[in-house]
Parts: C-alpha cells; structure tokens; sequence
C-alpha cells in the first residue's frame, strides 16, 4: 500500500509539473525587438516569429497542458495503462517542445522547458 501511494504521488507531481507549462505561455521568456533593443515578452505578446510558428508554440503548450489534466483524471480513477501510455506522450511532447524552441531560438523559454523535462525525469527515477 505504501508504494501505491508513492506511485500515485509521483503521478501526481509528473501531472503538475506538465501543468506547469502554462508558464511557458504567460512568463515574459520570448525576444522581440523594439528600435533596436531587446525586450522579453510573454508568448501573447511575441510578434517576431512567424504565425506558424506561434500556432506551434500553442499547440504543443496546449497539449502538455491536456495531458497534465487527463493524468490527473487517469491517477483519481487508477487507470494504469493509459497512464503509463501518456507518461510516455507527455514526455515525447515535452523533447518535441525543447527541440522546436531551442530551433527557434526562444532561449529562456527553452531553460523552462528543459527544466520541466528534468523535473519530469527525477520524478521517473524516484517511481
């Protein structure tokens, strides 16, 4: 019973730290230009990619997010294996994210990103 508990814990904090990338969206991690100067703004706010780009941005954060609520949904009535099956998407979402911001040169967003994989990969480990 104790290491259910430990399991359900690590789901958990594996589905928060996959809400948490609603920061992604909101924190001022992205570069735009003004007269010269350089300026960090939130992912509303960023005008300097491309609209493909941006549309990308939002669908990979927006995805990360669903899979973070549908964990949650998937701890509270125990569904194991689809559990497991979006530990694996989220994680795969998640190196898709980093690869395409670091391509795209969003530096602090990547930091962000990366950080959130390493939280993800330690809580892993612990389960």
């Amino acid at each position: 019973e104790k290491k259910a508990d430990i399991k359900n814990i690590c789901d958990l904090l594996f589905a928060f730290s996959d809400l948490l990338t609603f920061l992604l969206f909101v924190l001022p991690l992205y570069p735009n230009t003004v007269n010269g100067f350089v300026y960090s703004v939130n992912l509303f706010e960023f005008s300097e990619g491309s609209p493909v780009t941006k549309c990308v941005y939002c669908v990979l954060f927006g995805a990360l997010i669903l899979s973070g609520i549908v964990k949650l949904i998937l701890t509270k009535v125990k569904a194991e294996k689809l559990n497991i099956l979006l530990t694996s998407i989220s994680a795969v979402l998640n190196i898709l994210a980093v690869n395409f911001l670091a391509v795209t040169r969003a530096v602090y967003a990547v930091v962000l990103a990366f950080l959130l994989i390493v939280i993800k990969g330690v809580i892993l480990l612990r389960r």
